[in-house]
């Protein structure tokens, strides 16, 4: 087993909820652990206060996640998931290198936006930065994101080797998620500023130079 593996292995739940009660139990927990992240953060939240708020023993809470660290990564999984789904939908028209440009464009605004004006989906983002076992989550998403942007780089300029493509989509991938994680931290405004200031001079330089290298495949 990888590192990346058992670390993510570390922070799933303890059991799958089956049974009608279980399943609101478990999402009675993730509620309740949201809403006090949205009010405190994470790093003062404990396993008992998530308990005592969500009127079940500790024991209980227990049996579903072996730590708060397994709760937020169940939370952020959600959000990951929609955040792939999302760029899948993005990437999914794209056959040629003016539309694979769009497609970032559309996918760095539609990502801040969602971080900006959804507190929830910032709460979690947040709070998943706050465990060193969290970071393999984070990693294990960008790695899905890089496979969808390499397979559209795939379709739109099939010219350009496989593996430069892989490796192009991997810092791609790695600087629209700095680009966004900076953005965050400001003011809107500020933060809109930073997001536009990275596509003018980082993004679409660094695709306009790969675009029209004349490598063939």
């Amino acid at each position: 087993m990888s590192e990346t593996s058992a670390s993510l292995a570390d922070i799933q739940p303890r059991k799958a909820p089956v049974q009608a009660r279980s399943r609101a139990r478990f999402e009675t927990i993730l509620e309740t652990a949201l809403a006090l992240i949205m009010e405190q953060g994470s790093d003062t939240m404990s396993m008992r206060e998530i308990a005592t708020r969500a009127g079940i023993s500790i024991a209980s809470l227990y049996q579903y996640f072996p730590d708060k660290a397994a709760i937020i990564a169940t939370l952020a999984e959600r959000c990951f998931e929609e955040g792939r789904d999302y760029t899948e939908a993005v990437f999914a028209p794209v056959r040629d290198p003016v539309a694979f440009e769009h497609a970032v464009q559309t996918l760095a605004e539609g990502h801040f936006a969602r971080l900006r004006d959804d507190p929830a989906s910032l709460a979690i983002w947040r709070a998943s930065q706050s465990d060193p076992r969290l970071q393999a989550q984070d990693d294990a998403d960008e790695q899905a994101h890089t496979r969808i942007v390499s397979e559209a780089l795939g379709r739109a300029a099939p010219h350009i080797a496989a593996e430069k493509r892989q490796h192009y989509a991997r810092l791609m991938v790695s600087v629209l998620s700095n680009c966004l994680r900076t953005s965050v931290q400001h003011a809107p405004e500020e933060g809109r500023v930073a997001l536009e200031l990275c596509q003018r001079y980082v993004l679409t330089p660094s695709l306009n130079a790969f675009f029209n290298q004349n490598e063939v495949a």
